[in-house]
């Protein structure tokens, strides 16, 4: 066979064992065994390695076990849309450079281990069922990684794109084209700062921000170092806030308080619009209301249907007692 390239033996009615000549001295670029899931996956990696193939396409085969691949020639490897949960089996092949398992949604965790697949530079995971965080950094272990597919996957989904595009050029600074585009000097800096800021408001204390933020996020020490620490934007009061007062609602019958709810009140609502909102709450249309506020121990009756909340004193803190006759 010294004038063939490529070897197409897809959607063949084919079973295992394969009768194949284990003696053929050929070398060809392509093997494509694709469609074809009763072929087992020994005699797949045996056809590819007898002909010293460069590529070999296997997907679309139901195919779940990839364990003890002998692939010693196979420089790319495609594997797309097949049942695959693990590709750490392929993380001995020492000449692979490119890897698809796209549409492998069974493929959920990866972990990939520190000195495991030392020549890939390709990968091509969208469409799997990758789902955490964790499972992205560690393809910081893969040292030649370079191409990254990762589009529609869990872990993204439900991510603003420009938002998920950050955390990816973040976490994995050896990726140089993402999800089909190229990761520019400038756009690096961009999504780094992006990212900086988001680690920044998911944390809870400003103090000590950059530990804080380090606990949580990958890289964040690293990359304060390159572009300083990220301003905390301060919450923005809107001017309904300031208006508004965060209130306890008891309702109490007999001298026992049966329920409390929090509710935030509105200072300037009068004590007639409050009462449609009491009634709904202890359920009775007779009783009366009563305020304490923060620094005061007593009880005012709101008397005054016209007045406003504001009038007795109403501010965050405040307890109101839908008292029942």
């Amino acid at each position: 066979m010294p004038s063939v390239r490529v070897l197409d033996m897809s959607a063949n009615p084919l079973y295992s064992p394969l009768l194949f000549d284990n003696t053929l001295e050929v070398e060809l670029h392509e093997v494509r065994i694709d469609t074809s899931p009763h072929v087992s996956w020994s005699d797949v990696c045996r056809i590819a390695h007898t002909v010293r193939a460069h590529t070999l396409s296997h997907g679309w085969s139901a195919r779940s076990n990839i364990s003890s691949p002998h692939l010693a020639h196979v420089r790319v490897l495609k594997l797309a849309y097949n049942n695959i949960r693990d590709i750490r089996p392929l993380g001995t092949l020492a000449c692979l450079e490119h890897l698809d398992v796209r549409g492998n949604t069974q493929l959920c965790e990866l972990h990939i281990e520190r000195d495991s697949f030392c020549a890939l530079s390709v990968l091509d995971l969208s469409e799997t069922g990758v789902t955490d965080w964790s499972c992205v950094d560690s393809l910081n272990n893969i040292q030649k990684l370079r191409t990254l597919r990762i589009i529609h996957t869990p872990v993204v989904r439900g991510v603003a794109e420009l938002a998920a595009r950050a955390q990816l050029v973040a976490r994995l600074p050896r990726v140089v084209k993402l999800d089909g585009s190229q990761v520019t000097a400038d756009e690096r800096t961009d999504m780094e700062r992006s990212y900086l800021a988001s680690c920044a408001r998911s944390v809870s204390q400003t103090s000590e921000i950059v530990e804080n933020m380090a606990r949580v996020f990958p890289r964040v020490r690293e990359l304060v170092q390159i572009h300083g620490v990220p301003r905390v934007p301060r919450p923005v009061r809107t001017a309904l806030d300031s208006r508004l007062a965060h209130t306890t609602l008891q309702v109490v019958n007999k001298d026992e308080v049966v329920s409390s709810t929090e509710r935030p009140l509105i200072r300037t609502m009068l004590v007639r619009q409050l009462r449609p909102v009491a009634m709904r709450i202890a359920r009775t249309k007779s009783f009366g209301l009563y305020i304490s506020n923060p620094h005061t121990s007593t009880w005012t009756l709101l008397d005054n249907e016209a007045r406003s909340l504001s009038f007795y004193g109403v501010e965050d803190g405040s307890i109101i007692r839908i008292v029942k006759d």
